[in-house]
């Protein structure tokens, strides 16, 4: 095929400016672009674009049918319905995602986090001085937010054009984002989420958790986990050996208990289905759990490719790396480090929320 292109104003750029262009930085050329634009339009009209990202292929995510959460492609006359799934950090969220997206009508990603537009969508509609705390104006906002989600999700699931759900996989609070759209809520063990999250910390590349605060502690460790992690099984020793971050993190856990059991109710009485899935049930009957999750969303368990190692969708790991993703994916392995100080600390802020959970009765544990 000619490298050769004729835009739109039926102008064909020569061969020389198709190759300035083939090495010029994309960042040099996202600046150059509005200048361009102005003195030779015709040559931005002539770059290639891909159909599945342009706003004309977007606009149908921009008119729902009978709820926010559906749209119908006019090209493939397919509907396209979109879900979510949410939970605490570490609690199997992406494990969720992997058993999901085994049916060939399923197409969830992670992680959008469109939490982070929402909370500034919040600030930007909610002081009575702002002009878009108005009725009016608020609406105007809010639909061009869930238009947003909508076509984020929809150019981020072309590898699987012919799938009818399309979903976002974040860990995150349970909340609304496109009102009455499906929504998966997977609750885990936080003495379990306690010491997947201190792992998680030392392997990673990025840190900055908990706003930083916790910075020099992760890089301190960080060179000696990856020469020898096992030392960190001591729960004495690297993220789990701090007081201040044991009670973060289980206070943070509490936090979402609170806040996902309350909104849970809120949801399912505004219309919104929620299915709870809780991590360790997962866990003990994967296949039925399987099978639940695709019957929530009206597909046929059937048509699901089987659950395999290759696919990372059994539970737990043939064998443990502490330096994995995928570390351990047990159940109860809490127990083989929480001691007496942990313990008591995660008592002090997190232990209610375990009641209330149902993972113990009362503190005397």
């Amino acid at each position: 095929m000619s490298s050769n292109r004729t835009s739109s104003s039926g102008t064909t750029p020569s061969p020389l400016l198709t190759q300035v262009k083939a090495v010029v930085p994309a960042s040099v050329k996202a600046a150059l672009r509005p200048a361009v634009r102005v003195v030779a339009p015709s040559l931005v009209n002539s770059a290639p674009k891909g159909p599945s990202l342009s706003n004309a292929a977007l606009s149908f995510c921009d008119q729902p049918t009978d709820n926010p959460w559906s749209v119908v492609n006019p090209d493939t006359g397919l509907t396209h319905r979109y879900f979510f799934l949410c939970g605490c950090w570490k609690s199997g969220t992406h494990w969720m995602q992997r058993i999901l997206n085994l049916h060939p009508q399923v197409n969830i990603k992670g992680e959008f986090h469109f939490e982070t537009m929402l909370l500034g969508l919040d600030r930007f509609t909610s002081p009575s001085w702002f002009v878009a705390s108005g009725p009016k104006t608020k609406r105007v906002a809010c639909d061009a937010m869930e238009n947003l989600v909508r076509r984020t999700i929809y150019a981020a699931t072309r590898n699987k054009p012919d799938s009818m759900w399309l979903g976002d996989c974040t860990p995150r609070m349970l909340r609304t984002v496109l009102p009455g759209a499906p929504t998966f809520w997977l609750l885990r063990d936080g003495r379990d989420v306690l010491v997947s999250w201190s792992f998680h910390w030392l392997r990673v590349k990025e840190n900055g958790v908990f706003g930083g605060r916790f910075k020099d502690d992760i890089d301190r460790f960080k060179p000696e986990f990856t020469a020898n992690p096992d030392r960190f099984r001591d729960p004495e020793s690297g993220l789990l050996g701090n007081d201040q971050w044991v009670r973060r993190t289980a206070r943070e856990w509490a936090k979402y208990v609170e806040n996902d059991f309350r909104m849970c109710n809120e949801l399912i009485n505004s219309g919104t289905p929620v299915h709870r899935i809780v991590y360790e049930d997962l866990h003990a009957n994967t296949p039925q759990g399987a099978e639940r999750m695709y019957r929530f969303l009206g597909l046929d368990p059937a048509r699901a490719q089987p659950l395999s190692r290759e696919t990372k969708t059994l539970a737990g790991v043939e064998k443990e790396d502490l330096k994995s993703a995928t570390r351990k994916g047990q159940t109860g392995d809490w127990r083989n480090y929480f001691n007496d100080r942990i313990t008591r600390i995660f008592k002090e802020e997190a232990g209610q929320a375990l009641v209330q959970a149902g993972y113990e009765k009362d503190l005397n544990w």
